[in-house]
């Protein structure tokens, strides 16, 4: 769950992404990411685990995504 105040921190960001083609998701240095898909179809995969409506990922480091899905991604770190 997102709480209000984090959202309030500078170095927190919530953002919608959607992945339609396979790829490796790169995540920074000193950045966390948490996924929480809210659509899928097909068989996704983040890092060859399937994903599940509502079933969240925390990264720490790149990793390979396999479509298609839909998802809010909360993003803790430096602004790029």
């Amino acid at each position: 769950m997102v709480a209000v105040s984090d959202l309030k921190k500078p170095d927190c960001r919530l953002i919608a992404w959607r992945f339609s083609k396979p790829m490796t998701l790169p995540i920074p240095l000193n950045v966390t990411v948490d996924l929480i898909p809210c659509e899928i179809s097909g068989t996704p995969t983040i890092g060859g685990r399937p994903v599940e409506v509502g079933q969240s990922r925390h990264l720490t480091e790149d990793v390979e995504v396999q479509p298609s899905f839909t998802c809010l991604a909360r993003v803790y770190g430096p602004a790029s």
